[in-house]
């Protein structure tokens, strides 16, 4: 598959999106984060804008930071 495409439907959250599959929860609103964890950082205005590579890694790296590692990619 073409990892800029990719999406898995069947992760909650909406899925994963994008080469790095970051699951949907990064980019939708919560109750912390009412416009979404990357886009409070200004590194997205949507769950659409991780298909683009670049904004996709940066977006990862942000999580990575945050989560201490690829915690947040795994159990």
């Amino acid at each position: 598959q073409n990892p800029l495409i990719c999406m898995m439907p069947c992760d909650p959250n909406g899925g994963s999106h994008g080469i790095m599959q970051i699951n949907g929860f990064w980019c939708q609103p919560s109750r912390y984060w009412p416009n979404g964890y990357l886009q409070a950082y200004g590194l997205l205005t949507s769950c659409a804008d991780l298909y683009d590579r670049e904004t996709n890694l940066r977006a990862a790296l942000a999580i990575y930071r945050y989560s201490n590692g690829w915690r947040a990619w795994g159990k």
